[in-house]
């Protein structure tokens, strides 16, 4: 599970599709070539037509036919070359299976098989063995049976026999993460044909490709059970998006489509665009983080114009940019039925909002939700923004989320609220309002009795900030749920917190996260306890670096009045020893036993302690370092790059000949990884410079963590992305507007990274957090392969900027980035009692192991590194 854990105001941006680095060594500039998309253009053998019999087949197959060899396994012979896969009578067939559909069900069924068997292993013997896995014996008397990874076989058709049971008996079916892909599929599509319960199914994540969706031809026509299909996460692309378009047309049962993060672009959306003109079933259509551009836009509007069925759409995440949300806004302003319009991070800006409000101001229907959130939005198109809120008579959630209105924009919103009666909702988290911002909604909630939730976090609104909003909540006000994590309200803002609790009747909910409260604002907080508060239920102060004296304030508070409200305390990631969650933990218990509140019959419900703690970033390494020969080489781009200030900063210099990177001599199991960077400053469209953590060799299984910049042009901010691999696998972009000019100064960023989380920090503040739910399934990856430190500058100008359009204007060469920081921390010994193995404590809160590590590059063996362990509780 990953959460992105912010102390500072930033912008949330819509990712790009991932480029690798260019890190190989002592080579001069690599190309930079597109990667393949992981989405198959190519289409199965046999024709759509044969899906249906051929799944049919295969259930048959599994659920216990005639046509198996002795011992009970199903032969695996394919036809002699020269014999058609129709022809019947072959060697090891077994009776009547109906000739090509028989032999082709029997190779999806093993191919199913394979997909789900474990390989063989090292220790077992030699002999036949067939691709998937099994070993066949051929020793006397062994009468042609399996070994016995035959009950592995038998499990794997067990387990298939029940998803497809599931999806024909069960109302709603979660077939998520199973990766059975496309083989899989077509075994299981088919009992939707025989559907009489399913409502919901959801294939999300399964390795699904455009081949697979022919599974669906012939079936989803009929089905008229299934209201609900989720194909989010698999990478159907464009031909998968027009093939599943072609079966919807038809199909007068589903209501709800889930296509996220499906690799469809213009074209796909194209398709989907001219199903929607003619189905008359599909109200909600999710459409979010794929690559549709103005094209696509252009079409979805077309639709939109015609279909007068669909309640909600979803394009979250894509690149409608300016220009495709006026094509949109002409598409809603015909439209009469939509309810619901979730817009979130497509780069609309100022013009693209201007067209969105000016549409929606004249629509004639009744939009209910608007998510514009991550839209480049300034105090200018907030100005739309709030002429549309005093017009609306409909609207009841509103998300300006991750925009960057500032004060004089949550000024203009503020006054727009005053005439509106409707709105209960309203996001405007992340969008740089300080004190004087917020002061101007807090008069506003004075005499607004509608709005009743509001989320101001991520805003630097400070101790005057939070005192606004108290002096008004104590007694005036309709807020049920106030979020104000990320806020930087400290100690003072606690005390003021503290105090409204005491008079406030109506709040319910409490966001108080990652506000540097430390153990006197818990104290303060505790304080407040004393007074009887029957409306607060939920409390978030994780991420405040509350120690035990906070704990046990606390826990006293608990103990002492057994008639508070609260169910829900949530204290992770905070810096508790086990004596301040023990102590919390009684609390917990002593709640439980003695009652509760008479509003709620559940005491203290979630108590959430700091078990999985994220420790705080360790101090960065002194400004005196080691030279940089001392840890690092060169990898490419021989005169790219120059040691300055005694070899302790490296300067890395991209031009039109070739860009230039770096890397440790040493490879690295775990640990905390620390670079002061200055990124090049000016005029950087498609310019990115990285540092980053790799593994080797494999390009294909690579693990890697990221930090990318992605420059802009003139007058615009730079972006930073970060992204981890995972045995090759990425797609976790995400992006963000730092609080401040990284092209201005050197900054700090660093990884912390142990087999039970990773954290990524900029300047001390975890922007990003990755746990390690390994051990919860599959689905859940974590990188575990030893890494080396990597930092480069290079060109990639086909994705970087506006998606690839704006490319390196080499007449503004050479773009130079900074790099200082090189030593590795030094880590003093610690002993603990009933340990093995030797400890190692950084800062004071982190505990690491001692593991060796094998070098990679064939360097001194054996070569002892620090790897880091659980975090010191």
């Amino acid at each position: 599970m990953e959460s992105s854990l912010l102390l500072k105001p930033f912008v949330l941006l819509p990712s790009a599709p991932r480029r690798r680095h260019h890190h190989h060594l002592s080579l001069p500039t690599p190309p930079h070539r597109r990667l393949p998309s992981s989405s198959s253009s190519s289409r199965h053998a046999s024709p759509a037509s044969y899906s249906f019999a051929v799944t049919r087949a295969a259930r048959e197959l599994f659920d216990g036919s005639a046509d198996r060899p002795p011992g009970g396994v199903r032969p695996r012979g394919r036809a002699p070359e020269g014999v058609p896969r129709g022809a019947g009578g072959g060697t090891t067939g077994g009776g009547g299976g109906g000739g090509g559909q028989g032999r082709l069900a029997r190779t999806v069924i093993w191919r199913v098989v394979q997909n789900l068997l474990p390989g063989k292993t090292k220790d077992q013997s030699s002999g036949e063995s067939t691709p998937s896995g099994i070993m066949w014996s051929f020793a006397a008397g062994s009468n042609l049976s399996t070994s016995a990874s035959f009950n592995a076989e038998k499990e794997s058709r067990k387990n298939l026999n029940k998803f497809y049971k599931e999806i024909r008996t069960l109302k709603n079916v979660n077939m998520a993460g199973r990766q059975f892909g496309d083989e899989g599929l077509f075994f299981l599509a088919e009992s939707l044909a025989y559907n009489k319960s399913a409502e919901e199914v959801d294939f999300s994540g399964n390795g699904i490709t455009a081949v697979g969706i022919e599974a669906f031809d012939g079936i989803l026509q009929i089905n008229t059970a299934l209201k609900s299909l989720n194909l989010s996460g698999n990478a159907i692309g464009d031909e998968g998006a027009k093939c599943l378009s072609d079966i919807l047309v038809e199909n007068v049962g589903i209501q709800k489509l889930l296509l996220n993060s499906t690799n469809i672009g213009d074209e796909g959306a194209k398709a989907i665009s001219d199903m929607l003109k003619k189905n008359k079933t599909i109200r909600t259509l999710q459409l979010s983080n794929n690559t549709i551009e103005y094209s696509g836009f252009a079409s979805i509007a077309e639709a939109l114009l015609e279909n007068n069925v669909l309640r909600s759409l979803f394009v979250n995440g894509n690149y409608g940019g300016p220009l495709g949300a006026s094509s949109l806004a002409k598409g809603i302003l015909g439209n009469k039925t939509l309810r619901e319009l979730h817009l979130h991070g497509n780069g609309f800006g100022n013009e693209g909002v201007r067209a969105l409000m000016s549409a929606l101001s004249a629509h004639k229907g009744k939009i209910t939700v608007l998510d514009i959130g991550n839209n480049n939005i300034t105090s200018e198109g907030s100005l739309h923004v709030a002429e549309f809120i005093k017009r609306t008579k409909s609207l009841l959630w509103l998300s300006l989320y991750m925009n960057d209105i500032s004060d004089e924009g949550a000024e203009k919103v503020a006054d727009a609220l005053k005439q509106n009666k409707t709105i209960s909702t309203v996001d405007l988290g992340g969008n740089n309002i300080h004190s004087k911002g917020v002061s101007a909604i807090a008069e506003t909630l004075k005499d607004n009795s509608v709005v009743t939730t509001l989320e101001l976090s991520y805003n630097p609104i400070g101790p005057e900030g939070v005192k606004a909003l108290c002096d008004v909540l104590k007694f005036n006000g309709k807020i049920q749920t106030l979020k104000l994590g990320w806020c930087q309200i400290g100690v003072s803002g606690a005390e003021f917190v503290a105090d409204c609790l005491k008079y406030n009747t109506t709040l319910s909910t409490l966001d108080l996260r990652a506000n540097g409260l430390g153990d006197d604002g818990a104290i303060c907080l505790a304080r407040s306890f004393k007074i009887i508060n029957e409306s607060l239920t939920s409390l978030d102060l994780g991420f405040n670096e509350i120690r035990d004296d906070g704990a046990f304030a606390l826990a006293q508070a608990l103990k002492a009045n057994e008639d508070l409200a609260v169910t829900s305390l949530n204290l992770a990631n905070n810096f508790f020893t086990k004596f301040g969650q023990v102590a919390l933990s009684e609390a917990r218990d002593h709640c439980s036993r003695h009652g509760c509140s008479s509003s709620t019959s559940l005491p203290i419900a979630v108590l959430l302690l700091a078990v999985d703690s994220v420790p705080p970033a360790p101090a960065p390494p002194p400004a005196v370092a080691t030279v940089f020969d001392d840890n690092y080489v060169a990898t490419y781009g021989g005169d790219g790059y120059h040691l300055v200030n005694q070899g302790t900063q490296i300067s890395l210099t991209l031009d039109k000949s070739s860009g230039a990177g770096f890397r440790s001599k040493l490879m690295y199991g775990s640990g905390f990884f620390h670079m002061r960077i200055k990124v090049p400053a000016g005029y950087t469209a498609g310019v990115v410079t990285a540092y980053y953590l790799a593994s080797e060799p494999d390009w294909d299984v690579q693990d890697e963590v990221d930090f990318e910049f992605l420059g802009d042009k003139d007058g615009n901010p730079i972006t930073l992305q970060t992204n981890v691999f995972v045995g090759g696998h990425g797609d976790r972009e995400q992006r963000l507007r730092l609080w401040f000019d990284p092209a201005a100064d050197f900054h700090d960023y660093s990884i912390l990274w142990n087999p039970f989380h990773l954290v990524i920090f900029v300047d001390e503040t975890p922007v990003r957090v990755l746990k390690n739910l390994t051990s919860r399934g599959p689905e859940f990856e974590f990188p575990a392969k030893p890494m080396r430190p990597r930092g480069s500058v290079w060109d990639a100008s086909d994705w970087a900027t506006d998606g690839g359009r704006t490319k390196v204007d080499w007449a503004r060469a050479p773009f130079t980035a900074a790099f200082q920081g090189l030593r590795r921390r030094r880590l003093r010994r610690r002993r603990r009692r009933r340990r093995q193995l030797g400890r190692l404590r950084v800062a004071g809160h982190v505990v690491v192991e001692r593991r060796r590590v094998q070098e990679a590059d064939g360097g001194a063996a054996g070569g002892v590194r620090w790897r880091e362990g659980e975090p010191d509780l």
